[in-house]
């Protein structure tokens, strides 16, 4: 077997990135709607499909879940979503308690990532606050002529403080951002019901 060069694989990675813009495309055509939504088709072939097989209070399955995040993760999350289910054996009444209970799924989701962008936001500035408090101290053990060691750890301290925060910041809660926005698109999504065609 031939072993590949690291040149090689790079040549690779450029024909694909010059491919990108044909994915959006791609997604453009595949999902959007005239109302400008990403429509996500949906197919249950059951009951037992939607809704978890051991549960009696009729809660929907991890797997509806996981299937729907899977396809809507390619979809840009400024770009409104409509979840179609196709299938010809809910009730207008189970219908109404599924978008119910998957919006106030998501939901949640969306609360939760909030609050961590809150805790992150309060991380963020303690360490800041923190690091300040540490620089201050540092200056004011470098002006008594203590020991070279005391101030050397306080700084260390202080730049660590000061390090993590920025960290946070900058990687950290972009990342939550990310996340929050895809919970909101799922969250404020259209969920509609369609007749199978049989």
């Amino acid at each position: 077997m031939k072993k590949l060069s690291k040149s090689t694989l790079l040549d690779r990675l450029r024909i694909i990135r010059k491919e990108l813009p044909q994915v959006r495309d791609y997604i453009e055509n595949e999902y959007i709607d005239s109302e400008g939504f990403a429509v996500i088709a949906i197919h249950p072939k059951n009951r037992e499909s939607i809704f978890h097989p051991f549960s009696a209070s009729d809660k929907v399955s991890p797997e509806l879940y996981g299937y729907i995040e899977s396809l809507t993760y390619p979809i840009n999350s400024y770009i409104p979503l409509k979840i179609l289910f196709e299938e010809d054996f809910l009730s207008p009444n189970e219908q109404q308690e599924l978008v119910r209970i998957i919006l106030n799924h998501y939901k949640l989701k969306l609360y939760e990532k909030d609050v961590e962008l809150k805790l992150n936001f309060l991380r963020t500035f303690s360490l800041l606050a923190i690091g300040a408090v540490l620089y201050s101290m540092s200056f004011w053990l470098s002006t008594i002529k203590t020991g070279p060691f005391l101030h050397e750890i306080v700084s260390i301290g202080a730049t660590f403080a000061v390090w993590e925060s920025v960290s946070h910041w900058i990687i950290e809660r972009k990342n939550l951002r990310l996340q929050w926005m895809n919970a909101g698109q799922l969250a404020t999504m259209n969920i509609d019901f369609k007749r199978q065609k049989n």
